[in-house]
């Protein structure tokens, strides 16, 4: 194991169960602003068909290097899909990341694609956007997750979070004042992307091993914009599309 992922209980890292070749996992990642930062890089590792955490990093380190450990986790927790499913919140600094995962060649992680008005076109989306209709998603199926006595969360650091997430004056559900949420933020992250991955892979099914050096998920943001291109020429010379 890479040494910046060694927990010894003192490091930022923090290990329960260790990753088993025929397990699958998802990570949720939220991205601090750096050792000046109050805010933390926090990544929360989740079995994939048990709402388990096994796994948690946190650290305030820069943007790019906090790409890299999601690297090396994603890796280690790699299982039978040779990387982690990353679900990465890309608000603020976490276009930072997402630009070095792209270079790094992390490849499973999650996309949407969205209906842009303006230009009349699909476009995709890497990564999460937390938004005001987002944020009360992700807050809801943490809430029920907590109540399922299957759900298994060891992290005090998480637990001490979600102890200090509370409804404000102005009715926002928000950490306390002088509270983090970053780690709780990171989990609920993990948890929408198992939501995801449960609806698109057959339990136990064994699935095909994507080369690590094939980026597919930034192939499908390029067959994306060629197919808006097409529509584009298709449009300009006046055909019915």
């Amino acid at each position: 194991m890479p040494h910046l992922l060694t927990p010894d209980g003192r490091g930022p890292f923090c290990m329960w169960r260790a990753p088993e070749a025929h397990d699958s996992y998802v990570m949720g990642a939220d991205t601090g602003g750096g050792k000046a930062s109050h805010d933390w890089s926090s990544v929360v590792v989740w079995r994939l068909w048990e709402p388990h955490v096994v796994a948690r990093y946190r650290a305030k380190i820069d943007a790019f290097d906090f790409a890299e450990v999601l690297m090396c986790l994603g890796e280690f927790y790699g299982g039978r899909d040779g990387l982690a499913f990353l679900v990465p919140e890309i608000n603020n600094h976490g276009m930072a990341t997402l630009a070095k995962l792209k270079e790094l060649g992390y490849y499973n992680i999650y996309s949407r694609v969205t209906w842009d008005r303006v230009d009349s076109e699909w476009k995709p989306i890497v990564g999460w956007t937390t938004s005001k209709k987002s944020r009360p998603v992700l807050i809801d199926h943490m809430r029920v997750a907590m109540m399922d006595k299957k759900c298994i969360i060891p992290d005090p650091v998480i637990i001490d979070e979600a102890s200090t997430f509370i409804i404000d004056d102005n009715g926002k559900e928000d950490h306390q004042p002088g509270s983090h949420d970053d780690t709780l933020f990171a989990a609920m992250l993990g948890l929408e992307g198992r939501f995801q991955m449960r609806q698109q892979v057959p339990e136990r099914e064994t699935p095909n091993q994507k080369p690590k050096d094939h980026d597919w998920v930034w192939d499908q943001v390029k067959n994306l914009e060629d197919e808006n291109e097409f529509r584009r020429q298709v449009m300009y010379q006046g055909d019915a599309f």
